[in-house]
């Protein structure tokens, strides 16, 4: 497992999310939709990513990550339906994962995608991640730097002790 907090919290209301977010959620909604039941009439993901202005490389890439990650994955892996309006602890990483690349941030990224995938498939993957970080970020796709959640953050400043002056000793 990661040992980097997670960016997004476990259930976290899409509507908190930016639209880069969003779109990249939904298309990976429905990418794992199309794979988990083919002969269903589902939209097309990558009808959300030609609109924005991706590319066919983005495209291709996107979709060659996500064939990697579902072809070897370590353990099931938390993604939602698409009428699901909360986000899933993978969807979280994957856009965590994602932002890192953007920020040219591969070691993190790495340990995100590690929890998913064995060596092999990791080195493969990444290839393929930070070729769509690049491509979301050509067409202006930015995924925001998220920080831990507030009360993540606030526990971890708060003192040891409730008494200010032997908290300033500590």
């Amino acid at each position: 497992m990661s040992l980097l907090p997670p960016a997004y919290a476990l259930d976290a209301p899409l509507s908190e999310l930016r639209t880069a977010e969003i779109l990249i959620v939904a298309t990976v909604r429905l990418w794992a939709l199309r794979h988990m039941e083919p002969e269903a009439g589902h939209p097309d993901w990558r009808g959300g990513l030609a609109v924005a202005g991706a590319d066919a490389d983005a495209i291709a890439s996107f979709g060659g990550l996500l064939a990697i990650i579902a072809a070897v994955p370590r353990r099931p892996l938390d993604v939602r339906c698409t009428c699901c309006q909360t986000l899933g602890a993978d969807e979280g990483r994957f856009l965590q994962a994602i932002g890192f690349l953007q920020r040219d941030l591969r070691q993190s990224a790495g340990e995100i995608m590690a929890d998913w995938l064995p060596p092999a498939a990791l080195r493969i993957a990444m290839a393929a991640a930070h070729a769509l970080a690049a491509a979301l970020a050509r067409c202006d796709l930015i995924l925001p730097a998220r920080c831990p959640t507030a009360d993540r953050l606030r526990a971890a400043a708060a003192p040891a002790c409730a008494d200010p002056g032997l908290a300033r000793v500590q």
